[in-house]
């Protein structure tokens, strides 16, 4: 139960996914990608759930490869162990890797430039972070649901309880 006053804001990522799955399938020229998560978690597997759908809903006969870096906290920040996983992908013929991994994810763009292939980000656009090998980012915009939460309580429009955010709701 919520208490009177809580806002519990839940996203929908694996929507985003979807999408970043289906642009990742439609640009590899290999026909194969991958995802590397960082905590085994639920959330991490609606990323990657989200992704391979989306791949697979354009190219049904795409290669997936898919894995997450632990099941502990170090997981999130673990650049060396991602950009290890990313270089084996890479050689095993895998084009763009989706990384939802947090910090370690940062090994996944490093990999991607030592290798002159893609990596989608996440969270806030990385494109800056190793430009031309950044091939799009999935931004859930944790900010403005943040921000309109608060524009709430200032207007006094303020309601308790779960607000589901996704795709439709921007």
């Amino acid at each position: 139960p919520f208490l009177g006053n809580a806002k519990s804001i839940i996203f929908r990522e694996h929507e985003g996914s979807f999408l970043v799955g289906m642009i990742a399938a439609l640009k590899s020229e290999t026909g194969k990608i991958a995802f590397i998560g960082g905590r085994d978690i639920p959330l991490i597997q609606n990323f990657a759930y989200g992704f391979e759908q989306g791949a697979r809903y354009v190219k049904p006969d795409i290669t997936i490869y898919s894995k997450t870096l632990g099941t502990g906290s170090e997981a999130w920040d673990d650049a060396s162990t991602a950009k290890e996983q990313a270089l084996a992908y890479y050689a095993q013929g895998v084009d763009i890797i989706f990384a939802a991994a947090g910090a370690s994810g940062m090994g996944v763009l490093e990999a991607a430039k030592e290798t002159g292939h893609f990596a989608i980000g996440v969270d806030r656009n990385q494109n800056g972070v190793q430009p031309g090998h950044v091939l799009t980012s999935l931004i859930k915009r944790v900010d403005i649901a943040v921000y309109q939460a608060l524009d709430e309580l200032h207007q006094g429009t303020w309601t308790s309880g779960v607000l589901n955010l996704g795709l439709k709701e921007k």
